[in-house]
C-alpha cells in the first residue's frame, strides 16, 4: 500500500473545523447566555495562554532576526502592537473570569482582581476548583403585559 505525501496532509474541511473551534473558543468567553464550568474556563486560560507563548515566540524571534528588522522597528514594536496584544489577552481572560465567577454564583467584579499581580495564584485556582452554583430556571409569565 503506497501512501503518497498528499494522504497525511489536513485537508481543507479538517482546516476549517480548527479555525472554527478557535472561533467558538474566543466568542464563548464572551457570551453571557452560556454557562462556564470549569471544564470550559480551563480551555479559555489554555488558549489565552497558548496565544501569550505565540506572541513572545514572535517578538524573540523578531528581536534575534537581526539582519531583517532594525532596531527602531523592533522598539516601535515594543511600544504599539506588543502592549496592545497582550492586554487583548489580559481582557480575554478577564471575561472568561468573568463568566466563570457567575456561573459561580459570585459578582464578576472580583475578575478585574486579575489585573494585579498576585491574585492570579488565588483566583484562578479557585475558579477551577469551585463547583458551579445550581441553576435557577424562572418561569415566565406570557399572558401579563411587557410594559
Amino acid at each position: 500500500m503506497d501512501l503518497s505525501v498528499s494522504e497525511h496532509q489536513p485537508s481543507e474541511k479538517t482546516l476549517r473545523r480548527g479555525w472554527v473551534y478557535w472561533g467558538e473558543r474566543l466568542v464563548n468567553a464572551y457570551n453571557p447566555q452560556r454557562a462556564s464550568g470549569r471544564w470550559e474556563y480551563l480551555k479559555s486560560l489554555v488558549m489565552a495562554l497558548c496565544w501569550w507563548c505565540l506572541l513572545n515566540t514572535l517578538a524573540m524571534a523578531l528581536a534575534d532576526w537581526e539582519e531583517g528588522i532594525s532596531d527602531a522597528a523592533i522598539i516601535w514594536i515594543g511600544h504599539y502592537p506588543l502592549p496592545l496584544l497582550v492586554n487583548l489577552i489580559l481582557f480575554y481572560t478577564i471575561a472568561a473570569t468573568i463568566r466563570r465567577l457567575h456561573d459561580m454564583g459570585w459578582p464578576g467584579a472580583g475578575a478585574l482582581l486579575l489585573c494585579l499581580p498576585d491574585t492570579w495564584f488565588f483566583l484562578v485556582p479557585l475558579a477551577l476548583l469551585w463547583p458551579s452554583a445550581p441553576t435557577v430556571a424562572f418561569p415566565r409569565v406570557t399572558s401579563e403585559p411587557l410594559l
